[in-house]
């Protein structure tokens, strides 16, 4: 089984830092969040019980990409997500300061106040 080591070594010193970090909002925001290292992706997925996959990580060479698997159905204006597909949103962190905290916490709650189920995630999705 692959490690978080194993995907990180393959990133510089200071992203390695900003992943660890971001690990740790996951950690401290969602505690039960299940974490598996997707080498094949190149990124740490995290799933709930309840929600299923929700998050991932994706560690790039400058910048780690923050990933809501359901972004598209987190609306909010105060909380703007990249992206314009179907389903994913994503923040692009370079830095974890307030706002990309405050952004981040919001997202991974809100994420799972979805209706459990993907079949649930996807009719949502068709009836925008």
């Amino acid at each position: 089984m692959p490690t978080v080591a194993d995907l990180f070594d393959r990133y510089p010193p200071n992203v390695q830092a900003l992943a660890e970090e971001l690990r740790a909002l996951v950690r401290e925001t969602v505690p039960a969040a299940q974490e598996s290292v997707r080498l094949g992706w190149q990124s740490l997925g995290y799933r709930d019980p309840r929600a299923g996959y929700f998050f991932g990580l994706f560690p790039k060479h400058d910048h780690v990409q923050a990933l809501f698997e359901w972004g598209a159905l987190l609306k909010d204006e105060e909380h703007p997500l990249e992206g314009s597909g179907a389903q994913v949103r994503y923040v692009t962190v370079r830095t974890v300061d307030e706002a990309t905290r405050a952004l981040l916490t919001w997202g991974l709650r809100a994420a799972l106040a979805l209706p459990p189920g993907r079949d649930a995630k996807l009719a949502m999705l068709t009836t925008k």
